[in-house]
């Protein structure tokens, strides 16, 4: 596994990455990849992190859907 360790901000990225993709990849030192592993979900987290409704948003949000196209 190779990691490409470039800002992603540059213009001529996709010319970047495909240089290194092709070639630059030598010039790098290669990673072990990752061993995989099952992921399970973590229910009790979801729950604990669930939000309750909230009646003021409910109903501002209904007011925008309502009044929206009048703008």
């Amino acid at each position: 596994m190779y990691v490409y360790d470039e800002s992603f901000d540059k213009p001529d990225i996709l010319e970047r990455v495909r240089d290194f993709v092709i070639s630059g990849f030598a010039n790098s030192n290669p990673l072990d990849v990752p061993e995989y592993y099952e992921r399970t979900l973590n229910i009790p987290a979801f729950e604990a992190a669930a939000t309750k409704p909230n009646k003021n948003m409910m109903v501002l949000g209904a007011g925008l859907i309502i009044a929206g196209p009048a703008f």
